[in-house]
């Protein structure tokens, strides 16, 4: 990925240098990023269809579900739940049903004459499906009206197209697992080989239900033996049904092989509304700056009454100068900070904020040595827009350092970068997440002596040890083109619901 600053001109190992234009910092010029395991993996069918000729659940279920379930082993889905009544009575028929995405009934086996009652009654049904879609439900028939009724929310779960083993894995793997935390999900394994030798590349490779490569972050030069290696990769997903495995690349024939089944996970989206902005301090930390945009200012207004805590570029081209810095595109309504990202007679229109910590002017004592950074935003998908929140020097001597996330296309997935302490141009680490900007997300730096790490929603993506800045950085939100020119019908916002700042406790 090559990256660029006003004044400065950075690239990754081996892609061609930029013009250096001015003297700002500026927005990262992010491009697609090339994915582990390109194992091929039939088309499967996408979440998001409708479903149709569902039970009716307009009367109240005397019935309820605890632990309702679908574990998905190959092409085989067992459902599970326990089913409870207020009186104790006897179901006609209990169990699971389940709709394809053309809204077919292809329920679970029916489950006759089940006793049910405040005790609970445990209910379980294997059943091997087609590669596909599918929402279901526990729902029963009672023996006293004897009606359908929806028992249970409706959840979906993915059946994937089976894998072509028929090259045989020179790795085997135990214990492969997900455990699925809000977004965060850790995938663990044991991989072993016949025989012990330095593979290149060892993990978890992941397709999402358009049968996309979404895989967990490359585990390098991983050396494996008959003993086993333990391995365990988490990553931020979101919400959708995806379908993963162990897998390497060997070091011997150079080739992708699975190391184990494929077996599925899913991630539930939380509710979108924003979550409170934390205040005060946290263990280790202690909270300098903090902003939640609770007073509105029309666009064109801003800084206005956040004058004291806020300032943006404005005025001069960004990087590319295939767009413009202009804060009147900023405005502040309904508890966000509000960037209306769009084209004026022309001209593609960004900004970048940049809070004054403790008040102090840009160019003084703004920024510090070592920090916890964290906003909350979400942001419409928009081709040709970017973000690139970074520490940048006090000093403006790009060589002190620089640290930057989340960075990246606004249509594309959140990226994390630390910049070579003496030669910038270089990237001495880079992470990538697997979220969207469209959904709310909090993005955080943790930036220490010996350490800085990257969390999405509390969650680590990644964290670096080496080339770690130790002068003087301040944060700026930078939000602008991305290199080309945006189509000039295009137009959307960047919500930034709050922001906080942390320094370091001795």
């Amino acid at each position: 990925m090559t990256i660029f600053r006003h004044g400065k001109t950075r690239r990754s190992v081996g892609l061609p240098s930029l013009k250096p234009n001015s003297a700002r910092p500026h927005l990262a010029r992010p491009r697609a990023q090339t994915r582990a395991c390109a194992i091929a993996v039939a088309a499967t069918v996408a979440i998001g269809l409708s479903f149709t000729g569902a039970v009716s659940a307009s009367a109240a279920s005397p019935f309820t579900a605890t632990g309702v379930q679908a574990v998905v082993t190959g092409t085989s889905v067992t459902a599970s739940a326990t089913m409870y009544a207020q009186t104790s009575q006897t179901a006609a028929s209990a169990g699971f049903c389940v709709r394809d995405a053309a809204g077919t009934n292809v329920d679970f086996a029916r489950n006759f004459n089940v006793p049910l009652g405040p005790a609970g009654t445990p209910l379980s049904n294997t059943k091997t499906f087609t590669p596909g879609v599918y929402q279901f439900w526990a729902c029963a028939k009672s023996g006293l009206t004897y009606t359908w009724s929806e028992v249970s929310a409706r959840q979906s779960f993915t059946v994937f197209a089976p894998a072509d083993n028929s090259a045989r894995s020179p790795f085997t793997s135990s214990g492969v697992s997900a455990t699925v935390n809000g977004w965060a999900v850790t995938a663990s394994a044991t991989l072993f080989a016949s025989v012990a030798q330095n593979v290149p590349i060892a993990g978890f490779c992941v397709r999402n239900a358009a049968g996309q490569n979404v895989d967990f972050p490359r585990n390098w030069n991983v050396n494996v033996g008959p003993t086993g290696t333990p391995l365990s990769n988490t990553v931020i997903f979101p919400a959708g049904n995806y379908q993963f495995w162990a897998c390497a690349k060997s070091g011997i024939t150079y080739t992708w092989s699975e190391a184990s089944a494929r077996q599925t996970f899913t991630v539930k989206a939380p509710a979108e509304a924003s979550t409170a902005m934390p205040v005060g301090d946290l263990p280790g930390w202690k909270q300098v700056f903090s902003d939640d945009f609770t007073t509105p200012v029309a666009a064109g207004g801003f800084p206005g009454p956040y004058a004291a805590k806020w300032l943006s570029y404005s005025g001069f081209p960004d990087t590319s100068h295939k767009g413009w810095y202009d804060q009147k595109i900023i405005s502040a309504h309904d508890g966000v900070l509000d960037l209306f990202l769009h084209t004026e007679n022309g001209v593609a229109l960004g900004a970048a904020p940049l809070p004054l910590v403790n008040g102090a002017p840009y160019g003084s004592q703004n920024g510090q040595s070592y920090g916890r950074f964290s906003v909350r935003m979400k942001s419409d998908a928009l081709p040709g827009y970017g973000l690139g929140f970074l520490l940048w020097p006090d000093s403006e001597v790009w060589n002190d350092g620089e640290i930057d996330f989340p960075e990246g296309g606004l249509d594309d997935v959140p990226h994390a970068f630390n910049h070579c302490l003496g030669n910038p141009s270089l990237n001495c680490y880079l992470a990538s997440g697997s979220t969207s900007y469209t959904d709310w997300h909090t993005y955080t730096i943790n930036w220490t002596p010996t350490k800085i790490s990257f969390l999405i929603d509390g969650a680590e993506i990644g964290a670096t040890t080496d080339n770690i800045p130790s002068k003087s950085l301040h944060w700026v939100m930078q939000v602008a083109t991305t290199g080309v020119t945006p189509d000039p019908a295009l137009s959307g916002h960047l919500l930034i619901d709050w922001a906080t700042v942390y320094r370091m406790v001795p």
